[in-house]
């Protein structure tokens, strides 16, 4: 399993030349100004950045650093259940879990830019962005459109938002425990001030 998911995983490795680094180096300026010219923050254009960064580089492992084959290559079957359940295929399976995690990662982060319906947003994002890597591919005979590839990319996608939501979930409840908590001890702050005012007027007056 080792084996076969580090041969994918090189495969899947992007590779860079100069005419990918100066795409890339151009679309970041254009993103930097974009963000500035809406008045974002350092923090919010910053992870826009590494996220697009991120985002380039599946361009470029899907895309830009391929070779054209000489043909048109669509396979419209669903096949990984085949061969991953009943063939017991290792290579196909870290295909797979690689093109799930290649969409999970962007999907988690990716709602905290939206403030409102993020899941959905996220989610026709992701089906978006793997259409056109797909369709791309085949036009353009960089690659094969499979039906497999959108169902894995897409369920990435389904993970990452679930994942999100459940980190929102668990912060949302954290932040409600420290203030009850910050509340209680307010109150008890308060009560033995209260306390301590009513004895010493107490002996005062008595």
């Amino acid at each position: 399993m080792k084996e076969s998911f580090m041969l994918a995983l090189e495969n899947r490795f992007p590779r860079w030349n100069g005419a990918i680094a100066i795409i890339f180096a151009a679309s970041l300026f254009l993103l930097a100004y974009l963000m500035q010219r809406k008045h974002c923050s350092k923090l919010r254009t910053s992870a826009a950045a590494l996220l697009y960064f991120y985002i380039f580089n599946v361009l470029v492992t899907t895309l830009l650093m391929r070779t054209p084959y000489s043909y048109y290559r669509c396979t419209l079957e669903i096949q990984f259940v085949n061969q991953i359940f009943v063939q017991k295929d290792l290579y196909a399976l870290s295909e797979a879990l690689l093109n799930i995690m290649m969409f999970l990662i962007p999907s988690i982060f990716l709602p905290f830019f939206f403030k409102e319906h993020e899941a959905l947003k996220t989610l026709c994002c992701g089906l978006g962005f793997t259409l056109f890597i797909e369709i791309t591919q085949y036009f353009t005979r960089l690659g094969e459109l499979q039906t497999d590839d959108l169902i894995m990319n897409f369920s990435g996608c389904l993970l990452g938002v679930l994942i999100y939501f459940t980190l929102r979930l668990t912060i949302s409840f954290f932040k409600e425990k420290i203030a009850i908590l910050r509340c209680k001890r307010l109150h008890k702050v308060i009560c033995r001030a209260f306390l301590f005012l009513k004895w010493h007027i107490y002996e005062i007056f008595y």
